[in-house]
């Protein structure tokens, strides 16, 4: 209970947007980690970088921040490039050949350590 009483005490230095960045941040990193792996690293650092940069209250601070966000928001677009140009097609084709056994040819000399099933 001590805890709760000190959160209470401190909803004056609240800040209203740090608040709302940090949970829509919160947000899309539940959201997007199951989508995208790698996404919500870049989508927290942006998150926090925003949060402190207002925290300090200082133009270059803030500036520093939008150039690191603009750098983060190039990756996530490189990110979302590359993912609508991968090879599903082709590698769907190749893993059912595999599956069926079209490709058994592959293992032509090799030693097997164990029993075949």
């Amino acid at each position: 209970l001590p805890k709760i009483s000190a959160l209470w005490s401190a909803r004056a230095s609240l800040d209203p947007a740090a608040l709302g960045t940090g949970l829509i941040a919160l947000f899309l990193i539940i959201v997007l980690r199951r989508l995208f792996p790698n996404l919500p690293g870049l989508i927290f650092a942006m998150a926090a970088v925003c949060s402190y940069a207002r925290h300090l209250g200082t133009g270059s601070a803030e500036q520093l921040a939008d150039h690191f966000c603009h750098e983060a928001v190039r990756r996530i677009e490189t990110l979302y490039r590359e993912l609508a140009a991968n090879h599903d097609l082709v590698t769907n084709r190749v893993g059912k050949a595999v599956l069926a056994g079209d490709m058994r040819w592959l293992e032509d000399g090799v030693e097997w350590i164990g029993t075949r099933e």
